[in-house]
């Protein structure tokens, strides 16, 4: 998928849906969301991709240590330990990820698609290559019409 996935987890978010954490690219969660790997606690393994995801997300120790206790963390954790972009308190859930997506949706999507394929193509590539790609894609973008009005715009506004 080319835009964004965005995961909202405002409650329980255990197994699969940890799971599907993980497979989202930014991660919003309430401040006392529930969420852990909670297989090993039923004799079973996960199989949507934790024991693969994980160690990517957040090292090895800390990926054997969640997946082997199926300790359950907050929100609050989740964003410590890299698993999540951001948290918000609970009366606050709804409005902070409607205005995240809202603001995400209001930028130029070539950009955000671009910038989405890089992180991930760089994430296999070697830092040399991957910067060289980088390199190529913004030449690429700034020569287009997209971005000299993006350009363009980026003079009118400031840094804003």
């Amino acid at each position: 998928m080319q835009a964004p996935v965005i995961a909202a987890v405002e409650g329980v978010a255990m197994a699969g849906g940890f799971e599907l954490m993980q497979a989202s690219d930014i991660v919003l969660v309430s401040d006392d969301a529930k969420i852990a790997d909670n297989h090993v606690k039923f004799g079973m393994i996960p199989g949507g991709g934790s024991t693969q995801r994980l160690s990517r997300l957040v090292g090895r120790q800390e990926a054997l240590g969640l997946l082997l206790s199926g300790d359950r963390m907050s929100g609050v954790d989740a964003v410590r330990r890299g698993l999540a972009y951001r948290s918000f308190p609970q009366a606050e859930f709804a409005r902070g990820v409607h205005g995240f997506a809202a603001d995400l949706a209001g930028r130029r999507r070539e950009a955000v698609v671009s910038i989405k394929r890089l992180v991930y193509t760089g994430l296999g590539a070697p830092l040399p290559s991957g910067l060289e790609h980088e390199i190529d894609c913004v030449v690429d973008h700034i020569c287009g019409g997209v971005g000299q009005n993006g350009a363009t715009a980026f003079r009118q506004r400031g840094t804003s």
